[in-house]
């Protein structure tokens, strides 16, 4: 099915009315049954609909009732584009990460951490030389689940003048895409994933008893804590403040003196590595008496994997019926591993 074809509300209002015959009939209905659940292996659940892939949870609520809750876009003069919701800036998969969906159970990595070894013979018979085999590892990903609701009103699937389709799809793209980078930086592995900021063995260069300003050479002990691992940054992620206090301070060079460490090339860069920012970094951590310590985090991304098995829908026209609005109910399955620790170094107690 192309995705131009496939209409979200179309499929909620026919999941909605409960009638077989118009649920087998919808084509996302059928496009679920006929290819993502074989995919899967397993049909959907509760009489619902599995998901493409590209269609994530909806956060925020809409109705007809109010115009800040959906009447906006019922009105006869509306625009054709709803404006998105406001949300933290998702950088993890640009900056590297690797995505890996269309998960099946648990999940293991190979990760070869060490490989065959060469070595230098003398001239002499009967003297073999060391044989060093390649050691191996496994990182293991098993499915965390994401419950996402949200209510539409009868009135507004019927009515709605903006392409409501195209606001559902970027807004559920949106907010998957900020929890995926909120717990890949700080999750904290009770029931979901675990982030970087809580993964043992990831190396942490410390700058002060009590944090202090972030200088060139912290940031090039970082990078070279990274090459030390034999491994290739691919960019760097803070807050917006850390990214203001590195736009007044100078490189390490004498030669560049007086050029930002933090500049704008290729949308923003530090030691020629992109950088970004995210509010999903955290600004409020403790170290000695500082209560407003930032976080950095430099690193090889690819060494990051996100794995997905499934997005499923579920809609309930019963919860709230006599209100006329639909409940509509997203499962997204996720987890995330590093395979590599060494790859990532992060600072924990930065000042802005």
């Amino acid at each position: 099915m192309k995705a131009l074809d496939y209409s979200l509300t179309r499929l909620i209002t026919a999941l909605a009315t409960g009638d077989k015959a118009v649920i087998e009939n919808c084509p996302e209905v059928r496009f679920s049954r006929e290819t993502l659940e074989p995919e899967l292996g397993r049909p959907a659940r509760f009489g619902g609909a599995i998901l493409p892939s590209g269609f994530r949870p909806q956060a925020s609520g809409l109705s007809g009732n109010l115009n800040s809750s959906g009447n906006y876009a019922e009105q006869t003069t509306v625009a054709d584009q709803i404006a998105q919701a406001v949300r933290a800036q998702s950088h993890v998969l640009a900056l590297g990460a690797q995505l890996v969906p269309g998960g099946v159970g648990k999940i293991q990595f190979p990760v070869a951490e060490s490989g065959t070894q060469t070595h230098w013979i003398a001239e002499a018979f009967g003297i073999d030389p060391a044989t060093t085999d390649p050691v191996f590892s496994a990182r293991t990903v098993f499915p965390h689940s994401m419950v996402t609701s949200c209510q539409y009103s009868r009135q507004l699937l019927t009515q709605a003048r903006a392409d409501l389709d195209l606001y559902v799809i970027a807004d559920l793209g949106r907010a998957i895409a900020a929890e995926v980078d909120r717990v890949a930086i700080l999750g904290s592995g009770m029931q979901e994933p675990l982030g970087l900021l809580n993964t043992a063995a990831v190396p942490v260069v410390a700058l002060g008893t009590n944090g202090a300003n972030p200088v060139a050479d912290n940031l090039a002990q970082m990078e070279e804590t990274v090459g030390l691992a034999n491994l290739t940054p691919t960019g760097w992620l803070t807050t917006p403040s850390i990214r203001r206090r590195l736009r007044k301070t100078t490189s390490i060079s004498s030669v560049y003196a007086s050029e930002p460490l933090w500049s704008d090339d290729a949308g923003g860069a530090v030691m020629a590595y992109p950088a970004r920012t995210s509010t999903n970094v955290p600004s409020t951590l403790t170290k000695g008496t500082s209560t407003n310590c930032h976080a950095i985090i430099h690193g090889d991304w690819t060494q990051l994997i996100v794995t997905t098995w499934n997005h499923e829908i579920l809609v309930d026209p019963f919860q709230n019926k006599k209100q006329g609005m639909i409940t509509t109910t997203v499962y997204t399955e996720l987890d995330l591993v590093v395979l590599r620790p060494a790859g990532f170094v992060f600072c924990v107690d930065a000042l802005a």
